[in-house]
């Protein structure tokens, strides 16, 4: 790995732990909340994709050790500490064991955490956008029946009332 890749790392790693403070709403500021959720959004989907670029870049060079240092053992099994007949099974435990294959299997994990994380962060971001959404539903319910009624549209709400009790007696008659 190399330092621009582990500069992505530590950012990415960074820009998680971040993100996961934020996901609590404010229900004193959901106007703000609201205002700001698709830029959050965007952006941890953003950092997503990076995310899984770099793993799947990583998984790239885990299988490129692999095959290179299968060659390797293959052309220079000696060099390997192999004598003898160099069976498949051989071949694959001394790459498994050398120290190239697993420094680039331990940067394909932490890349993958990484990606993984953002995965379930991008999915807490939409249950986020689902609970602001419920909040201004609850927010702007409480509002209008807490409005009371003047003079003339309370007569008129009560008129309605009567009408709508005639039209079902009707309808029980008929």
């Amino acid at each position: 790995m190399n330092t621009h890749q582990e500069l992505e790392i530590a950012e990415l790693q960074e820009a998680l732990v971040e993100f996961k403070i934020e996901l609590p709403i404010n229900s004193m500021e959901l106007d703000e909340e609201c205002r700001r959720q698709p830029e959050k959004y965007e952006m941890v989907g953003q950092l997503a994709t990076t995310a899984k670029a770099l793993a799947r870049g990583a998984k790239d060079t885990l299988d490129f050790v692999e095959a290179e240092l299968k060659s390797k053992v293959r052309k220079e099994p000696e060099s390997f500490g192999l004598t003898g007949k160099v069976t498949n099974d051989a071949v694959n435990e001394t790459v498994t064991i050398h120290s190239d294959f697993q420094e680039a299997k331990r940067n394909y994990i932490e890349i993958s955490k990484i990606a993984d994380g953002f995965s379930i962060l991008v999915s807490s971001m939409e249950q986020r956008k689902n609970m602001l959404q419920n909040l201004v539903s609850l927010y702007t319910h409480k509002y209008y029946a807490n409005q009371s009624l003047s003079g003339e549209e309370k007569s008129l709400d009560k008129a309605f009332e009567e009408e709508v009790a005639e039209e079902r007696g009707r309808d029980e008659e008929g």
